[in-house]
């Protein structure tokens, strides 16, 4: 099912804010039934049966109400259980801290306990423009039990109210908003500093929204959308322009155009077309998937993708010079001519 919300699943909706698409949440002004305890367990098991390696000793196990008990997945010794109690706990503490005034509006399981999304809106950080459009921000927790994906927090355009809106918003991931916490002892020591952490977030998350408008501010076309994207990628990879690149600068220029929400009229889209492909893949007609998604935000193309867009700002967060920009546009030009001679003296050698 697209919203994942299966039998032991919880969902719940702020009083007096908008019925998600699939209505299946409760109304509320509570969220406590979310705060649901997980622990690690050594399972028995029956007769000649035994653990084929260490990464699997273990039980990861949902202690929801009731006395309901839900096994979610196996884990090693090294796994560190941080259950939907503790990050609920944690996030209101560093907002508490702060005093931020923090308003959770969406909260619900999938799969069966084994998934937790959080939606908060802040005031006075819920908008800001960029290419002449409105953009909205939410701060985002979202995070796995099953061993699939950590503990995320991070903002973005997107209310999670389901498993397809959960991968939207990890797509949409606005850049300076965004803190990683895996499922072990150094993962655990981060999210402790949770509340000293926040306060850093949240002035990127202004740094973000000036840096959107800068870029929203500065036309370009598919063709130069194409020259920047091969050089930052050539300049990043420090190799010769190969076919592979030239690929994926064709396929940046695609999403520039075409991507969701895009236009092809600026560096925002360009920055929007950047991330894209990295979190869908090839071509902009496919399908969203979670494994691109999690790759994206948590292994090297997540590297890649913001060493590319930071190539875009100064050490000071603001958007590079013009001549900068001229620069990059001439550069990629020149890797592309000089592409297609060798190609065509490849052919002729052929």
């Amino acid at each position: 099912m697209a919203d994942n919300i299966q039998e032991y699943d919880l969902a719940f909706r702020l009083k007096g804010t908008p019925v998600s698409w699939h209505s299946k949440e409760t109304e509320t002004e509570v969220f406590d039934p979310l705060a649901i305890t997980y622990e690690k367990v050594m399972l028995p098991l029956p007769p000649n049966y035994i653990y084929a390696n260490s990464n699997c000793n273990y039980s990861i196990v949902a202690k929801r109400d009731e006395g309901v008990n839900l096994v979610i997945a196996t884990a090693s010794e090294s796994y560190v259980v941080r259950g939907n109690d503790e990050i609920m706990e944690k996030i209101q503490a560093a907002f508490d801290k702060h005093g931020i005034p923090a308003q959770l509006v969406f909260g619900l399981t999938m799969g069966n306990l084994s998934k937790l999304a959080l939606t908060y809106t802040v005031e006075n950080m819920e908008e800001f423009f960029a290419g002449g459009q409105e953009h909205k921000m939410f701060l985002c927790a979202v995070s796995g039990h099953d061993k699939v994906m950590g503990t995320r927090f991070f903002g973005t355009g997107t209310k999670i109210v389901c498993q397809n809106t959960m991968e939207m918003s990890l797509k949409g991931t606005k850049h300076f908003v965004d803190m990683n916490f895996f499922h072990n002892k150094n993962g655990q020591k981060e999210f402790d500093n949770l509340p000293q952490l926040l306060e850093a977030t949240l002035a990127h998350a202004k740094e973000y929204s000036e840096f959107a408008e800068q870029l929203g501010n500065v036309a370009i076309t598919i063709q130069q959308a194409k020259a920047i994207a091969l050089q930052m990628m050539a300049s990043e990879e420090k190799s010769i322009v190969s076919t592979q690149l030239v690929n994926r600068s064709e396929e940046i220029a695609n999403l520039f155009k075409n991507g969701l929400g895009n236009k092809g009229e600026n560096l925002w889209d360009l920055t929007g077309g950047i991330t894209e492909m990295f979190t869908r893949g090839i071509g902009s007609g496919k399908e969203i998937n979670m494994k691109k998604v999690i790759s994206a935000d948590y292994g090297t193309a997540m590297q890649t993708k913001m060493k590319m867009i930071n190539a875009l700002r100064t050490d000071n967060g603001d958007l590079i010079s013009q001549q900068e920009i001229a620069n990059m546009v001439t550069e990629g030009e020149a890797m592309l001519r000089n592409y297609e001679k060798n190609k065509a003296k490849d052919l002729v050698l052929v």
